[in-house]
C-alpha cells in the first residue's frame, strides 16, 4: 500500500468513535467512521477501507450480526468485531459469519491496535499476488476496482 491503512470504525456511540479514531491516528492509521448501519456499505464503496472495525452497532435498522453478513457478502474486507458479549457461543457465531478477529469490551487501545496490525499483516500476503498496478503517484487496484493518486481515491 502506498499510504497508511484506512480503518472504518462503526459504532452508535460518537464518544467511543472519537476515542478510537484519535488513538488509531496516533498509531499511524487513517480513519473513517459510521454511526448507522445504512451508511456502512456506502462508505465501503466510496472509501475502500483496508479493515472494518465493527463495535456494537445494534440499531433499529440492523444488528451487528446482520451487518457482518452484509459486509462479507458485499466486499472482501477484513472485519474485527468488538462487543460486550462475552459468551463463547456469540464469538463462535461471529467467526462462523466470517469475522477475522473478535474482541470483548472493554478492551485496551493497545490490544486493538495490535489486533488490527495482525489482521492487516495476514491480509498483505495475499495482496502481494493481487492485480495492483503502480505508475508514479497513481495506483490501480484491479481486484478492488480502486484508483488512488497520492494515496487518495480518485
Amino acid at each position: 500500500m502506498g499510504t497508511e491503512p484506512l480503518i472504518l470504525a462503526v459504532d452508535t456511540d460518537p464518544a467511543l468513535l472519537r476515542v478510537i479514531q484519535l488513538e488509531l491516528a496516533t498509531q499511524g492509521f487513517r480513519t473513517a467512521s459510521a454511526m448507522a448501519a445504512r451508511d456502512v456499505l456506502k462508505l465501503v464503496d466510496e472509501l475502500a477501507p483496508d479493515l472494518i472495525l465493527l463495535l456494537d452497532i445494534a440499531t433499529q435498522d440492523l444488528t451487528d450480526k446482520q451487518m457482518l453478513t452484509l459486509l462479507k457478502e458485499h466486499a472482501d474486507i477484513p472485519v474485527i468485531m468488538a462487543t460486550t458479549t462475552k459468551s463463547d457461543a456469540e464469538m463462535l457465531h461471529a467467526f462462523a459469519l466470517g469475522v477475522d478477529d473478535y474482541l470483548s469490551k472493554p478492551f485496551s487501545l493497545d490490544q486493538l491496535s495490535a489486533r488490527i496490525r495482525s489482521v492487516l499483516r495476514r491480509r498483505v500476503e495475499p495482496a502481494a499476488q493481487s492485480n495492483v498496478i503502480q505508475v508514479g503517484e497513481v495506483e490501480v487496484d484491479l481486484d478492488r476496482r480502486v484508483v488512488r493518486k497520492r494515496g487518495e481515491i480518485v
